[in-house]
């Protein structure tokens, strides 16, 4: 079966939600009742990420809002010159095969601070077209990084089916490649360079599957639709069909994990480590994989401090705000790093993740502040996620940042929209 692509003219810009498997399995799984359960529950309508995830931070170093616009111009068309490009058939060994892509897509996001810098200045004139919710991220438990000194003006998500053609996309805007052939740029001054991988089965560190139950456009589209801007969504127009993104860098304590016994791991995260099946006595949902917890209360279904539970209680009927739990989940796309040893002797790994929504505050915000990192949800007194509450992960980087759309028109660039106000 041939992989999904990624999708280059859409209104989206590549790299959230894409690629992306068929709603519909091909004709060769259709009429195979197993074959077909197994696609509903790992491919239809779900995102199919990259081999290998580069995050690359990095402040711009122009004076006014005509640099700022050229400057982002450029950068827009080198990433999509470097997305159009078939792989090269030089120096492969014969009968070697080669992929007809390496389904490369680069991201592009805006930093709070590009409207608004940390001391008030509107430098570039955008302070009043900033999208409502971008902020510097706040700090919050399990914070072991200070956001202040890590938002930057923007962020590149490069992935690809192959570890090489990362690191030259990487090094091409490290070293200042991206710009006018043969000239050196100094429009961009990169801060940080994050690498990370995946496994064919999806497991990170913790050794649990990474993933399972995230959205898909086989449920009523609910992935497009709880990713990207709608106009219902009270942004500025140039904003629609962009998504916000949340980024961290979570650090793992592997050595503290590996003490504890698989049935404790098992409750701290609310899955069996063997299946990823739910601990819950009910599930739904293909391969009955989705928990279903009948009351939030009770620790028959887990414990009420379990991972999964923290995050998305999946509680009946609306809350004082006339929101569904369900309708507060978001996009999800992690994947794990290796450091090599820190000076402790320890190994340093984790997972880079990557979180994609269209209210920053109505998703993510609300699941960490009133449900994972609330000691008092769902009851008084029942702690935080264990995973932070035990000290197991930690975050040590990250931000907030904005992806807009991909252009309407063959002139305009990613985000040109904003130029236009």
């Amino acid at each position: 079966m041939d992989l999904p692509q990624p999708i280059l003219d859409g209104p989206f810009q590549p790299g959230l939600t894409d690629p992306q498997w068929p709603v519909t399995p091909p004709g060769s799984i259709e009429d195979r009742p197993v074959d077909r359960e197994r696609y509903a529950f790992e491919r239809a309508g779900r995102i199919d990420p990259q081999n290998f995830l580069t995050v690359v931070t990095g402040d711009v170093n122009v004076k006014g809002r005509e640099d700022l616009r050229d400057a982002l111009q450029s950068l827009s068309s080198f990433a999509r010159t470097q997305m159009l490009r078939t792989p090269d058939d030089n120096h492969i060994p014969i009968l070697r095969e080669l992929p007809k892509s390496w389904r490369l897509t680069i991201t592009i996001g805006y930093g709070a601070s590009l409207f608004t810098s940390a001391d008030g200045d509107d430098r570039f004139g955008l302070r009043h077209h900033k999208p409502k919710w971008l902020r510097c991220m706040p700090k919050v438990v399990g914070d072991q990084f200070d956001p202040g000194q890590s938002a930057a003006d923007l962020i590149f998500l490069i992935a690809s089916d192959h570890p090489y053609v990362n690191v030259s996309m990487a090094r091409a805007l490290c070293q200042g490649n991206w710009g006018v052939a043969g000239r050196k740029e100094s429009r961009l001054r990169v801060r940080t360079l994050d690498q990370g991988f995946s496994r064919p089965d999806r497991r990170e560190f913790l050794r649990f599957d990474d993933g399972i139950d995230n959205l898909s456009n086989a449920r009523n589209g609910e992935l497009d639709r709880f990713v990207y801007v709608s106009p219902h969504d009270g942004e500025p127009a140039w904003a629609q069909n962009g998504s916000y993104l949340v980024w961290r860098k979570i650090q793992e304590n592997l050595p503290l994990w590996e003490t504890i016994a698989e049935s404790e791991q098992e409750g701290m995260i609310g899955r069996e480590k063997a299946s990823g099946k739910p601990l819950s006595r009910q599930a739904t949902g293909p391969s009955n994989m989705t928990p279903a917890y009948p009351s939030p209360y009770q620790t028959i279904d887990g414990p009420l401090t379990a991972h999964i539970r923290k995050v998305q209680p999946r509680r009946h009927g609306k809350d004082f705000l006339g929101v569904e739990d369900l309708d507060r989940r978001f996009l999800r796309r992690g994947y794990p790093y290796f450091d090599g040893i820190d000076g402790t002797g320890k190994a340093s790994c984790g997972l880079l993740f990557l979180a994609f929504m269209h209210d920053l505050r109505k998703q993510f915000e609300w699941a960490v502040n009133n449900w994972q990192l609330n000691p008092d949800f769902p009851l008084k007194g029942t702690g935080i996620d264990a995973l932070y509450g035990r000290g197991i992960l930690s975050n040590i980087d990250g931000g907030y940042y904005f992806c807009p759309p991909s252009p309407k028109g063959s002139e305009g660039f990613a985000g040109s929209a904003l130029f236009d106000t």
